[in-house]
């Protein structure tokens, strides 16, 4: 009792020790803030002028977004916001040239006398680069992607950017598609279809993705990933990817951060206007189901109202339906020796998967102009069902088997994220505060796994054969109906949550004390509340055709009218249980060859039955199918995570060319998680038996100090 006693004072007293540390350091940064603005509010005192504006295309009028403007030869500079407005702050009187560039325009440059006290306007206008004595055709993907190539020169740090236009022009099918054309990502796909993102090679795990600065939900249960399939390219502004972190990021993004920025209405978006898109699509895979039942439709609605169109509504709704049907090839093998190029086969599989996917899309973002800010209101969700039976043939060398399985997945996920923030300039300081809510929900009601084993399959001629083509396995197996017997039957359900509510506060101001030298500082903290929690249930049945597994086998055997030879048998074998009517057509171009097809009715008639009577078959012949109480337990958890952050940060500019990025982070993440601890025993891990386990809960600290500098230099526009 002393010993635990003394565990409970120790673990307290590090609780304590964090949450000071935390005050300390808010401290800490509040007293510098306050300098900061005692400081900056004396040489505002001297360099109070504001040079602002808006910045044009000369023939269109349209808006530039991301346009560079400086004033050449000093460090003073900005980059034009979505409805090209500029804003250059606390310029020190003096006569400057006033230089305006974008990418595909002729760079301007206008002269401006700066005089103590007194504001400039000074709206531009940029002329497109012309082609004498041809004809060029501009499609709105280019003039898109003209102001995600300039938010990518403006930017302090390495990102890629894709535009709205170029996403809608080309016919990707969600978002994961859109951002894997920017370089340095790479797409991994289900069904055919993108759900990940690889970031420089690191997996989707170690991204952070984000809507609007809000970090998503997770979407699975073994990793922090999530699933980009849910997102339709249709509601989207922009993607921008992130391949540095500065001080004013969360620290657990090691890959790069992938944000996803959703329309909101345009400035000049005066009254609604509604839009409308229809989409078929084709399945030509021979025994795809609803070839043709593939769509997607999509409504919107997008304005400003009130009389100064101060209230922008951008709302959409999105339903589509894609037939996944693919058909799939792996295979085992191992290195022969040390060599790197010769190896061993060791086994083939086959998979036929007729794959269905509905999905359901929403989102409204409203935004109110204020003076100097806005307040928006964001609200996405996306729902989808994914429903899957896949028809496998495994070939294992190694042992001369032949499996012939049928599984049957229904997963549903929904993801919703909702945020509300505040972004005003408030005097020399410039507020963002932000208040998000995210939550995910996955369910996989009843999936099951039926397997078919076929021993001496005739496949003892590859055993060891060095660098053996895959092509003659499948024809090669003798396919013996009547040596191929029920081995396994599986069912299981899950069920994963995640929610998380953020709260965070951002200020940043600029110290300029020379032309040369101009200085932003930036400070802010962060607050998330995560609470995960994960539910498996396992029912297991193993070596069914095994003439111990005499109960099951007969009780199947009467359930189907048709097995009736088979009542009281010691196996069930899989002739009763084919389809004559399934053809696997010329799968992977007839290249492999998949034989005995599996009725899905009937094997999803019989794994249903069986789980159903999973507790009369344990009073009978509990070593056959049994609740599998091992791994329904270690794989359940629950707890949360309270993570605290504070950063400093400067972006210093010395010139036009040179920028010195220093800051400093502190971040703790508290987590407490609740899981099952016990001992494995043979029989708890392959036999039904009891497992002996009790919940376990466990709070652990993780605080750190992380310090970040970054240089950048910029001999070129177009080159850093």
């Amino acid at each position: 009792m002393g010993q635990i006693a003394i565990v409970i004072r120790s673990l307290t007293n590090q609780v304590q020790e964090e949450n000071t540390m935390s005050k300390r350091v808010s401290h800490i940064l509040s007293i510098v803030m306050a300098l900061v603005l005692f400081i900056d509010a004396e040489v505002v005192a001297q360099a109070n002028v504001t040079i602002s504006g808006t910045i044009r295309d000369s023939q269109s009028g349209d808006p530039l977004p991301a346009a560079s403007v400086i004033l050449s030869g000093t460090g003073f500079g900005a980059a034009s916001d979505a409805d090209g407005k500029y804003v250059i702050r606390n310029v020190i009187a003096g006569s400057y040239t006033l230089r305006a560039s974008y990418v595909g325009y002729k760079t301007l440059e206008t002269q401006v006398e700066v005089k103590e006290g007194e504001d400039i306007t000074k709206d531009l206008k940029l002329e497109a680069v012309g082609v004498q004595g041809e004809v060029v055709v501009v499609t709105a993907q280019a003039r898109g992607q003209k102001s995600a190539i300039n938010e990518q020169l403006a930017s302090q740090q390495i990102v890629s950017v894709v535009s709205a236009a170029r996403i809608q022009e080309l016919p990707d099918a969600n978002a994961a598609e859109a951002v894997g054309r920017l370089p340095g990502v790479a797409i991994l796909r289900s069904g055919g279809e993108g759900n990940a993102v690889v970031v420089r090679g690191l997996q989707p795990k170690y991204n952070a993705i984000t809507i609007d600065g809000v970090r998503m939900a997770s979407s699975g249960a073994s990793d922090r990933s999530a699933d980009l399939s849910m997102i339709s390219p249709y509601m989207l502004e922009g993607i921008k990817v992130s391949k540095t972190v500065t001080a004013d990021q969360d620290a657990d993004a090691i890959g790069g951060t992938v944000d996803f920025k959703l329309k909101e209405a345009g400035a000049d978006k005066e009254g609604i206007g509604l839009g409308v898109l229809a989409q078929g699509g084709y399945n030509g895979l021979s025994n795809a189901p609803n070839k043709f039942n593939n769509y997607k439709y999509v409504a919107s609605i997008e304005g400003r109202i009130l009389e100064d169109r101060s209230l922008g509504i951008f709302a959409e709704a999105d339903l589509e339906r894609r037939n996944l049907t693919s058909n799939e090839f792996g295979a085992s093998y191992f290195h022969l020796g040390n060599s790197y190029t010769d190896y061993i086969t060791t086994g083939l599989n086959l998979r036929d998967i007729p794959r269905d996917r509905q999905r359901a899309n929403a989102t409204v973002v409203m935004d109110y102009k204020i003076p100097d800010g806005k307040i928006s209101l964001l609200n996405f969700g996306s729902s989808g069902t994914t429903r899957a039976q896949n028809r496998g043939e495994f070939f294992n060398i190694q042992t001369n088997v032949h499996n012939y399985t049928m599984s049957d997945s229904t997963g549903k996920l929904g993801l919703f994220t909702n945020a509300l923030s505040y972004e005003q300039q408030v005097s020399v300081v410039h507020v963002n505060a932000k208040l998000s809510h995210s939550f995910s929900e996955n369910k996989n009601p009843n999936n099951w796994l039926v397997t078919f084993q076929q021993a001496s399959a005739g496949l003892s001629q590859f055993l060891n054969v060095p660098n053996l083509n895959p092509r003659p396995i499948p024809l090669a197996a003798n396919n013996d109906t009547n040596q191929t017997y029920l081995t396994g039957l599986t069912s299981n359900s899950s069920y994963s949550r995640e929610r998380s509510i953020t709260a965070s506060m951002d200020l940043e101001t600029n110290l300029n004390v020379t032309d040369l030298i101009t200085t932003t500082l930036k400070i802010g903290g962060k607050y998330r509340y995560q609470s995960r929690m994960h539910y498996e249930d396992w029912y297991s049945g193993q070596g069914l055709g095994l003439t111990s597994a005499k109960f099951i086998d007969s009780l199947i055997a009467s359930h189907f009218p048709s097995m009736g030879q088979y009542v009281n048998t010691t196996s069930i074998p899989i002739l009763p249980f084919l389809d004559p009517n399934f053809s696997y057509g010329k799968f992977l171009n007839g290249d492999y060859r998949m034989v005995m097809p599996l009725n899905f009715a009937m094997v999803s008639e019989m794994a249903n039955y069986v789980r159903g009577n999973a507790d009369l078959i344990q009073q009978n012949d509990a070593i056959s199918y049994f609740h599998d109480l091992f791994n329904s337990a270690t794989n359940n958890y629950s707890g949360n995570e309270v993570m605290t952050a504070f950063y400093g940060m400067a972006t210093i500019n010395v010139g036009p060319d040179i920028t010195v990025i220093p800051g400093l982070r502190y971040q703790n993440l508290q987590t407490t998680y609740t899981a099952s601890r016990g001992r494995q025993t043979t029989g708890s891990a392959t036999g039904g038996g009891p497992y002996d386990h009790r919940d376990t809960t466990l709070s652990v600290s993780h605080p750190y100090w992380l310090p970040d500098v970054m240089v950048r230099y910029k001999p070129l526009p177009w080159f850093d």
